[in-house]
C-alpha cells in the first residue's frame, strides 16, 4: 500500500479524476436546476420578447429538460419544432448522458481514494488542492479568451467543437420555437454559474489549506 501511495502516476490521475469531479458536478447542477432557468423568463423579459405565457414557456423548458436528463418522450409543450432541432436535443442528452457517467465513476473513485488511500498526498498537499489550482488555472485562461474573443465566439467553438460536423444548433426560430426561449443569455448565465461554483469551491480547499498551514505555524 505504501508502494502505491508514493506513486507518482495515480496521484497525477487522481488529480485529474477530482478535477472532472468538480467540474462534472458543477455542470450538473447548472442541467438540472431548474429554478435558475425559471427566475431567468422574468431577469431576461422573455416573455415580453417571445409572446409567450410564463406558463408556456416554463412547460417547454421542462420537456426538453426531461428529455435530456430523465429520458422522456421529446416535447416541447405547445411550441413548434423540427426534426432537425429533435436531433440537436438528442446531441445534448448524449452529451449530458457522458457528463453524468464522469461524474458517478469520479465520485466512485474519490470514495475509493478516501477509503484505502486516505492519507495519500503530493508535496505534502491533498489532491484535492492540486485540483483546485488546476481548475484556477483553466479557466483564467478560458475567462482570459472569453474577454479577449468576446462570448458569441466561444459559444460558436463550442458548438463546433462538441456538435462536430453538425449545424442542427443554428435553430430557425420559425421553425424550432424552442430558441426563442433559451437565449444566448441564458447560456451565458449557466456558464457564470458554473464558474462561480468551481471558484468557490476551489478557494475554499485552497484557503482551508493555507490556513491549516498558518496554524501548524503558529503553533
Amino acid at each position: 500500500m505504501k508502494k502505491l501511495k508514493d506513486s507518482k502516476l495515480l496521484k497525477i490521475l487522481l488529480i485529474f479524476n477530482s478535477v472532472i469531479f468538480m467540474i462534472s458536478f458543477s455542470i450538473s447542477v447548472a442541467i438540472v436546476l431548474k429554478p435558475f432557468y425559471y427566475v431567468q423568463i422574468k431577469t431576461l423579459h422573455i416573455q415580453e420578447k417571445t409572446g409567450y405565457t410564463y406558463q408556456e414557456i416554463k412547460e417547454a423548458y421542462d420537456d426538453v429538460l426531461n428529455y435530456t436528463t430523465l429520458n422522456h418522450e421529446f416535447k416541447t409543450g405547445k411550441l413548434k419544432y423540427s426534426e432537425e432541432g429533435k436531433n440537436h436535443f438528442k446531441d445534448c442528452k448524449t452529451l449530458f448522458m457522458i457528463n453524468f457517467i464522469l461524474l458517478g465513476l469520479s465520485f466512485i473513485i474519490i470514495i475509493l481514494k478516501r477509503i484505502f488511500l486516505k492519507d495519500i498526498k503530493l508535496k505534502k498537499y491533498p489532491i484535492e488542492y492540486w485540483s483546485s489550482w488546476l481548475i484556477l488555472i483553466i479557466f483564467l485562461l478560458i475567462t482570459a479568451t472569453t474577454l479577449i474573443l468576446g462570448y458569441n465566439k466561444i459559444f460558436e467553438w463550442f458548438h463546433q467543437i462538441f456538435f462536430l460536423g453538425q449545424d442542427n444548433w443554428l435553430f430557425n426560430p420559425a421553425e424550432d420555437e424552442i430558441i426563442n426561449i433559451l437565449p444566448k443569455e441564458y447560456f451565458m448565465n449557466c456558464s457564470i454559474l458554473i464558474v462561480g461554483i468551481l471558484f468557490i469551491t476551489t478557494g475554499i480547499i485552497i484557503g482551508k489549506e493555507f490556513y491549516k498551514k498558518r496554524q501548524n505555524h503558529a503553533s
